[in-house]
């Protein structure tokens, strides 16, 4: 019994050190022995790839090329589009590693806006993960742009010290037309003359027949000539050059294709109001009324339209001995091509060279002329894309 006892202290102490450890425990949260699987070590993060330099532009009114830089990880592309009139991308098209262009074909010819994308697919998806890269901004539609006249064909006129010269005015409206197309809404332009010569199909100046610039047009979608406009001398008894606010109005001409196109004389009507409206707003007009019109009741345009204070600007045609009355506009009939003649305003009324001479007008010509085209087709500008 007493070789029992002797080991009675040891026991209880061991008894002791288990129920301390016990208690350790759930003071800290355990509730038993930890049989988890040790954590993994974190796998190495994988390196983004992208594709740069994206581009895409017209081939032809049913087709887009894209054009990209060339990516060392990718194995292959994925050409991603997206419809502004639509929501979410779409997978159009696929090409191989070492391939940097693709054509894709829209099925359609009516004027359509796009983003386009290409994402790269690794080849080693261990080491490196697709990223939305660069996004390109384009239409299937190319207009040809006619800034009226050139340097020496057009009058001029001093005041205080500034010259007005409507081949000048127009060519900087044009420009800043081409460039806020191209940018603000991915339309490709055309132009018949980007300074103050005009050069097509090898002719100059004189040497080129006003036609010409009309059939140069050839494969676009849409000609627009841009012009200021004059009323004859003695209207009214004023002076050519310093006639009454109130003949001041636009007009847009058209040629006889676009007469019956509604997209064109949706297009003129547009630019017409808003052209009057800012007119008026200069003080450059005596009122701001644009009588709209429709797709195939286009009227004839008539002198009356010029002098008649009361009139307002207007959308019309003009008829000639061969078709249509201004050269531009049939010779852009001739190939196809529905054109239109836009008198932004008569710069024979003094109030409307001096805003033009100051700089002020031709930035906002090319703004509302850029809006009206785009808007007319349902396209939207960049910055309400982003």
């Amino acid at each position: 019994m007493r070789k029992h006892w002797r080991w009675l202290p040891p026991l209880i102490a061991a008894l002791a050190v288990s129920l301390a450890v016990g208690a350790t425990a759930v003071a800290g949260g355990m509730t038993g022995p930890d049989t988890s699987t040790p954590a993994a070590p974190d796998a190495p993060a994988k390196t983004p790839v992208s594709v740069s330099g994206v581009t895409a532009q017209r081939l032809t009114a049913s087709q887009m090329l894209v054009k990209w830089t060339e990516t060392p990880e990718a194995e292959s592309y994925m050409i991603m589009r997206r419809d502004t009139n639509a929501d979410g991308w779409a997978c159009v098209g696929r090409a191989r590693a070492g391939e940097t262009e693709f054509t894709d074909d829209l099925g359609s010819i009516r004027p359509r806006q796009f983003i386009y994308r290409v994402d790269p697919v690794p080849a080693d998806r261990t080491r490196y993960e697709s990223v939305p890269g660069d996004t390109a901004l384009a239409t299937n539609l190319v207009i040809c742009l006619d800034p009226g006249h050139f340097r020496g064909s057009s009058g001029a006129c001093t005041d205080d010290g500034k010259t007005y010269r409507e081949c000048d005015f127009v060519l900087d409206v044009g420009l800043r037309l081409r460039d806020i197309l191209r940018d603000k809404y991915g339309i490709e332009c055309r132009m018949t003359r980007e300074n103050e010569k005009i050069e097509v199909f090898g002719r100059v100046n004189y040497d080129s027949n006003v036609e010409l610039r009309g059939l140069y047009s050839e494969g676009c979608n849409i000609f627009i000539s841009l012009h200021t406009n004059a009323n004859a001398h003695g209207v009214h008894g004023y002076d050519t050059w310093y006639q009454p606010v109130y003949i001041n109005k636009p007009m847009v001409i058209l040629n006889t294709m676009a007469c019956d196109d509604e997209l064109m004389v949706d297009m003129a009507n547009r630019l017409g109001v808003a052209l009057a409206e800012k007119n008026y707003e200069l003080g450059i007009a005596a009122n701001d009324t644009f009588a709209t019109m429709r797709a195939g009741a286009v009227p004839e345009w008539g002198a009356w339209h010029d002098d008649d204070p009361s009139s307002a600007g207007l959308v019309c045609w003009r008829k000639g001995n061969r078709g249509d009355y201004y050269g531009v506009l049939r010779g852009s009939n001739s190939v196809g091509v529905p054109g239109m003649i836009i008198e932004h305003a008569y710069h024979t009324v003094l109030g409307m060279r001096k805003l033009a001479n100051d700089g002020i007008l031709a930035p906002i010509y090319a703004e509302i002329d850029a809006d009206c085209i785009a808007r007319a087709c349902g396209f939207t500008p960049l910055s309400e894309l982003e």
